[in-house]
């Protein structure tokens, strides 16, 4: 199916996984020991790793996951 998918991709659609790609990532998690694809592995406390994000730059941060996205948006 996703051969079939990938033939017909927008041009919006490419620059969306271009984009995707490129941007550094931050995983959390206890279950893995490695990450790809432009990843960085946290197996700490999460509220702790965004707080340092967040101080960071201030910059837009897109968060994945209900159980992510409430204590972050505390911080």
């Amino acid at each position: 199916m996703f051969g079939l998918y990938a033939e017909y991709r927008l041009p919006a659609e490419i620059e969306f996984a271009r984009r995707w790609r490129d941007m550094p990532k931050v995983v959390f998690s206890s279950t893995i020991s490695t990450a790809d694809w432009n990843t960085r592995l946290v197996t700490g406390d999460a509220v702790t790793e965004i707080t340092r994000l967040k101080a960071e730059d201030g910059g837009p941060m897109d968060i994945g996951g209900a159980t992510l996205a409430a204590p972050a948006d505390e911080v």
